[in-house]
């Protein structure tokens, strides 16, 4: 006999079904072949249909949360010069005239999309992915630091005449961030401990 509910084979003759619990009036008579059991959706589905940072690294998560900051930092003042606050797009506008190569400071919100971008279309939980994943931020943000180190160099051998403001110490956090998070990823997991 085959329980009617899930399918399964019962032995003897049981009151109820061992695997389900239904009443013996649910038993169907012996048959040939057994009624196709209904079976629970795979748990695969489920993972499936969950939300795509839950498949994402630490360390990928923490590098788009730094680019981010990168990118609006980008806007705020980041030197003083000849009393004038210059933002990173004031620099790469060249609107103050006072840069050679200005194209060189578009590199910094380049590196915060890219960081952006990598965690909404690289899924980091293979453990081979999320190593890539990490050396690519590593060399986006000491490519995209390289202006902000430019200033700093030219800020010390200028003996003060200009000045590092707020916006450039965030951005200079901001490429700290992904730093961290390449150093995250290296020793690190997915939060669902793949």
């Amino acid at each position: 006999m085959h329980c009617i509910k899930c399918g399964a084979k019962l032995e003897g003759s049981p009151k109820f079904c061992y695997h389900c619990g239904q009443p013996l009036a649910q038993v169907s008579k012996p048959e040939t072949q057994p009624p196709p059991a209904v079976s629970s959706p795979p748990t695969t589905v489920a993972k499936e249909s969950t939300l795509v940072s839950s498949q994402q690294s630490s360390g990928s998560k923490l590098g788009a949360i730094a680019g981010t900051v990168i990118i609006m930092a980008f806007f705020l003042p980041w030197i003083r010069a000849c009393d004038s606050e210059i933002s990173g797009y004031d620099l790469a506008t060249n609107s103050t005239g006072i840069v050679e190569d200005a194209w060189v400071y578009w590199v910094t919100p380049l590196v915060g999309l890219f960081c952006i971008g990598l965690l909404f279309f690289l899924k980091t939980s293979n453990a081979r992915i999320r190593i890539q994943a990490a050396v690519a931020r590593l060399v986006a943000g000491l490519a995209g630091s390289i202006p902000i180190l430019n200033d700093w160099y030219t800020i010390r051998q200028e003996g003060g005449e200009l000045e590092i403001l707020y916006g450039g110490w965030i951005t200079i956090l901001g490429y700290l961030g992904i730093f961290a998070s390449f150093f995250a990823d290296l020793g690190g997991s997915t939060e669902r401990g793949e």
